[in-house]
């Protein structure tokens, strides 16, 4: 996976430097961030390929993530709880760990520098992008100890290609990984990755001339014609936002037996909807946002996925952690409707 380099343009854009990566044989021969249920089936005998499972589910759906991996999972992963593995002060729904406590929850589930992590859910693409993020902004000595991917299609992609699953509780122990909990203590995140209140609202005061906001949410919740799943929010968008819904990214599809799911639609398609939003001639840095900062990062790959296909460096972005559920709570944040 080619190191991220900060696009020049001649606006204010700057140069990001390449990033070192702590790399393995097989994370050096990838060159994308989505990987096929053939390409983990290919490689996952190998100790440096690790297998997460990320999923969540809406509130509403009632759903739960922890206990649908002990009914059917892909073998040998282990269960990443962003609801669990969060920062633990914040009143927002799982928000960003510490680096030190990012590391020493990879570690627990035996993820070791230089490996690979393989990072998906139950419903396709909603929310493994969301730890593939988590665990790209990760650095230890200004390194990324690790290569994360998100598996095309998820679970139900990965059964639908004949691939096999287990179930039941974890019977063998984790291999703790040594080297990455060994440096919880110097990890640290690449702030130009992460946005927070702060920036957004600075980009809103200045007329987004510097940074431009893109919201993943729906049009009627971006437009304030829908309500917002989080009680008490009203729905709406930060002024000078773009709308690039996630699911307009996504293509859906379903295994043999109906059980529904989506991939990340070809790149020509990302690149159309990036292009009807305006997205792709803004000219700066975006900060990607949603609802609570899962669905931003689907827009987050979108971009890395286009840039790896074209072979050029990608356009600088963060993701708004709180997004939505922190920016409509703030007593002073201006809402713009398309009322």
């Amino acid at each position: 996976l080619p190191p991220t380099i900060m696009a020049t343009t001649t606006t204010s854009l700057t140069v990001r430097r390449a990033i070192p990566r702590a790399v393995s044989s097989t994370a050096a021969a990838l060159t994308s961030p989505l990987v096929s249920p053939r390409w983990l089936k290919d490689n996952m005998s190998k100790s440096e390929v690790k297998i997460l499972d990320s999923s969540w589910h809406m509130p509403l759906l009632k759903r739960s993530g922890p206990a649908e991996f002990l009914k059917r999972r892909i073998p040998t992963s282990q269960f990443f709880d962003i609801d669990a593995v969060c920062d633990k002060a914040s009143n927002m729904p799982h928000m960003l760990p510490t680096p030190s406590d990012m590391c020493l929850a990879l570690a627990d589930l035996g993820v070791e520098e230089g490996d690979t992590v393989v990072c998906y859910d139950a419903t396709g693409i909603f929310a493994a992008p969301r730890l593939w993020w988590m665990c790209s902004c990760l650095r230890i000595n200004d390194t990324m100890p690790i290569t994360p991917v998100v598996l095309d299609g998820g679970l139900n992609a990965w059964i639908a290609s004949g691939g096999e699953v287990e179930s039941g509780e974890r019977l063998a122990a984790v291999e703790k990984g040594v080297r990455i909990a060994e440096s919880a203590g110097v990890a640290t995140y690449d702030a130009s990755r992460i946005s927070n209140f702060d920036d957004v609202r600075r980009a809103v005061d200045d007329g987004q001339a510097n940074v431009q906001v893109v919201d993943a949410r729906t049009a009627g919740r971006f437009g304030g014609t829908e309500p917002e799943p989080r009680p008490g929010l009203p729905s709406g968008h930060a002024p000078g936002s773009l709308n690039v819904p996630f699911s307009s990214l996504l293509v859906s599809a379903e295994t043999p037996d109906g059980d529904k799911y989506t991939t990340m639609a070809p790149v020509e398609d990302l690149k159309a909807r990036f292009d009807a939003a305006g997205v792709s001639k803004v000219g700066k840095p975006l900060v990607f946002s949603c609802g609570t900062g899962v669905t931003a990062c689907t827009l987050a790959l979108a971009t890395e996925l286009v840039a790896a296909e074209s072979g050029m460096p990608a356009v600088p972005w963060s993701v708004y952690d709180g997004s939505w559920s922190e920016y409509a709570s703030m007593p002073d944040a201006p809402i713009a409707t398309t009322e």
